[in-house]
C-alpha cells in the first residue's frame, strides 16, 4: 500500500523589524538597491497616484486611384494607449508629461506613389481610473518636441495627483543604480517593474539613457523613479523597447529599455510651461 502524501505548511517566523540602511548610507548617491528606500516616508502607491493612462484616438482618409483608375477613399481609425505623469498643477489646469510619439499621428513611412493621406480629426484623453468605471478628460497638447520625444498636455484638474517626490538630476546616474518603471504596459493599470540603469548615454540620442526592464508597449511615457539616500526621485520618462533588425525583420529584445533624461525633460517642461501659464493668465483676467 502506496504511503498517503500530505502537504504541510511551515508557520512563518515573526519578521524582525526592518532595519532602514539610510540611517547608516548617505552618500548623496543613486542607490542600487531598493533596500535602501525609507518606506516610512515614501510610497510608490503615491506615485502610481500621479501616473496616468492616456490613450490617442485619430481618424484619417486614405485615397488612391484603382486598377481601372477610379478614385477611391477610405477613412479609418487607429487608437494607441500609453502612459504620462503629471508634473504640475496650477491654476484649476492638470499638466502633464508623455511621449511626443504617444499623442502624434503616426508616421506611415513612405506611400506608393499616387497614395494620398489626410487627418480628420484627433483626440487625446486621459482615462482616470475609476472603482466602477473609468473616466475620459480630454486633453490639449500645450507642446512637443519630437527628437527628444516629449509632449507637454493640459486637463481641467479633476482631482489629479501631481508626483509626490523631488525631480532627480540625471547627470548623477550610473551605471548599476536601482529604478522603478510605472506605467500601463498594455492598456494594464497601475504595473511596477524593476531594474537598473544599464547605460547612462544610449549611442544615438544623448538625451537618452538604458534600463534594464522589460519595457512593452503602453509603458511609453511611464515614470523612470530612482532612489537617492532613501528618497525616490523621478528621473526619467519610458520611451521605448530595444529591438533588432535582422533582414528587414524587427524583434523587440526581452529586458532591454530606453529612457528620456530628466535634466533636457525639464528644461522642456520649464520653457512651455512658462508660455502656458501666461497664456491661461491673459484669458482669465
Amino acid at each position: 500500500m502506496m504511503p498517503s502524501c500530505i502537504t504541510t505548511y511551515a508557520s512563518k517566523p515573526a519578521l524582525a523589524p526592518k532595519t532602514q540602511l539610510v540611517d547608516v548610507i548617505k552618500d548623496g548617491r543613486y542607490d542600487n538597491h531598493n533596500a535602501f528606500v525609507d518606506e516610512s516616508k515614501y510610497s510608490l502607491e503615491e506615485i502610481l497616484d500621479s501616473v496616468e493612462m492616456i490613450s490617442y484616438n485619430i481618424k484619417y482618409s486614405v485615397s488612391y486611384k484603382d486598377k481601372e483608375g477610379l478614385d477611391v477613399v477610405e477613412e479609418k481609425e487607429l487608437g494607441f494607449l500609453g502612459s504620462g505623469v503629471v508634473i504640475e498643477k496650477k491654476g484649476g489646469k492638470a499638466y502633464i508629461l508623455t511621449n511626443s510619439h504617444v499623442v502624434t499621428e503616426p508616421d506611415f513611412g513612405d506611400l506608393p506613389d499616387g497614395v494620398k493621406f489626410e487627418k480628420i480629426s484627433e483626440k487625446i484623453t486621459i482615462i482616470k481610473k475609476g472603482v466602477l468605471l473609468d473616466t475620459e478628460i480630454e486633453a490639449k497638447r500645450v507642446a512637443s518636441d519630437s527628437t527628444l520625444d516629449v509632449a507637454l498636455l493640459e486637463v481641467e484638474d479633476g482631482g489629479f495627483k501631481k508626483f509626490p517626490y523631488k525631480i532627480g538630476n540625471s547627470k548623477d546616474l550610473r551605471p548599476g543604480d536601482f529604478v522603478y518603471i510605472a506605467g500601463n504596459p498594455q492598456g494594464i493599470e497601475d504595473y511596477v517593474l524593476n531594474g537598473n540603469v544599464s547605460k547612462v548615454n544610449y549611442p544615438y540620442n544623448p538625451d537618452w539613457f538604458m534600463i534594464g526592464c522589460d519595457v512593452q508597449g503602453g509603458y511609453s511615457g511611464g515614470a523612470v523613479i530612482a532612489i537617492r539616500d532613501g528618497e525616490y526621485e523621478l528621473v526619467g520618462l519610458v520611451v521605448a523597447t530595444l529591438v533588432r533588425r535582422v533582414e528587414g525583420d524587427v524583434d523587440a529584445l526581452g529586458g532591454y529599455g530606453i529612457a528620456i533624461k530628466i535634466n533636457p525633460i525639464m528644461d522642456f517642461v520649464n520653457k512651455h510651461l512658462d508660455k502656458a501659464k501666461t497664456a491661461q493668465q491673459e484669458v482669465c483676467p
